[in-house]
């Protein structure tokens, strides 16, 4: 039986690693290092399968040009600018990235701060719980109707054209 691969998570994510090991059962060992930098991973990746690479660790040629095992460079998020994606292939080292990551939780999070804006949520709260004022809809005013506001987004990308399909739903007048 092969002996188990060794993937290393540089970066962002910590134990309890267990979506990881579930994913990679069987396959491979997985070990987080809980980078901010590069500077730790001397010593402590030459020998790895593959890495998980988030958005602390910047990869340049002379880390992947240590790397003597390495079959697969992972990017778990959408860009590639933290990993020297020339390196990796002068060494045969494929680049994968995972272009969808956070699409949703970001739109979500883009619509859920729009509307707070919108209604004045922010706004009520705050007064409240300094003790300022008692609950009356004249401290937020105006407060307008969404429907047939205009939402503006600047790129419809994956993110973009999630929150745009969200404020439609919404009543908003997308542009």
């Amino acid at each position: 039986m092969p002996s188990l691969k060794r993937v290393v998570v540089t970066d962002h994510i910590v134990e309890p690693l267990d979506v990881e090991r579930s994913v990679l059962e069987n396959v491979a060992s997985v070990e987080a290092l809980d980078l901010r930098s590069a500077s730790g991973l001397e010593g402590r990746t030459e020998d790895a399968d593959g890495l998980m690479v988030y958005h602390y660790v910047r990869l340049g040629r002379e880390i992947i040009d240590r790397l003597d095992a390495c079959r697969v460079i992972v990017r778990p998020g959408v860009g590639f600018d933290n990993i020297d994606i020339v390196a990796a292939r002068e060494r045969d080292i494929p680049v994968c990235n995972v272009p969808d990551y956070g699409t949703e939780e970001v739109a979500d999070s883009t619509l859920g701060m729009a509307l707070s804006l919108a209604r004045g949520v922010h706004h009520f709260d705050t007064r409240l719980r300094r003790g300022n004022d008692s609950w009356s809809p004249v401290i937020g005013a105006p407060i307008h109707r969404l429907r047939d506001q205009v939402y503006f987004i600047v790129g419809l990308g994956r993110i973009g054209s999630a929150v745009a399909v969200r404020a439609k739903a919404f009543g908003f007048d997308v542009v």
